[in-house]
């Protein structure tokens, strides 16, 4: 049995853990843990997507930990195991615009994009010290 970490560090969000953790859970050859530097609040504003370093994949972003979990899945139990489980999933993305990248995106969305991260940023962090985070 292979033990496979999901690491939670700062600028990700659940969703970049619970996809991941849903697919490599079906795979009796990984135990899957969780683990953390702390139990604090983690805001997501991450860029990369799938990125193999040695021993180790990382990836950022909504889909990309489900990626990430197929590659990992595909490398070591086989690309077979990886493909029966990205259709059991039924796991085919299909955005409804092309404007996932800052750089393919029009330079007046991305704009609007950030100010409005910029206006909510300091709400998110007042919201999040109320309830304790």
């Amino acid at each position: 049995m292979k033990t496979v970490g999901i690491y939670i560090w700062p600028n990700m969000t659940a969703l970049d853990v619970l996809g991941p953790q849903q697919i490599l859970g079906y795979v009796p050859e990984f135990d899957v843990v969780i683990v953390a530097k702390s139990k604090d609040p983690v805001v997501t504003d991450t860029k990369v997507r799938i990125l193999p370093d040695h021993d180790r994949i990382t990836g950022g972003g909504v889909t990309a930990g489900i990626d990430v979990a197929f590659a990992l899945v595909s490398q070591i139990v086989g690309p077979d195991v990886a493909a029966g489980l990205q259709l059991l999933g039924e796991y085919d993305p299909q955005p409804a615009t092309p404007f996932g990248n800052p750089n393919d995106a029009p330079a007046g969305l991305v704009a609007a994009v950030r100010a409005q991260v910029e206006e909510l940023t300091p709400a998110l962090a007042g919201f999040m010290a109320t309830k304790g985070a």
